[in-house]
């Protein structure tokens, strides 16, 4: 990542509801210590994190594919 990144805008749409295991949102995608400590992380880790939240997305949502398929 650059050196020059601005802080990263929060990612909250204030629609917050965790998932089933109260770990993380399905609304923003992210983990509840990254909600909690979002202005505390660095610029840098600020962005890893947004990097991350089309794949936990994805993820979510496969799982939650698997879980509704019909068996016959």
């Amino acid at each position: 990542m650059p050196d020059d990144l601005k802080p990263a805008d929060s990612p909250c749409l204030k629609l917050c509801k965790l998932d089933d295991t109260k770990q993380f949102c399905v609304s923003c995608w992210r983990h509840i210590d990254e909600i909690t400590g979002w202005r505390s992380l660095s610029t840098k880790a600020q962005h890893a994190v947004l990097a991350s939240l089309p794949e936990r997305k994805a993820k979510f949502y496969a799982g939650k594919r698997k879980e509704t398929q019909c068996a016959g």
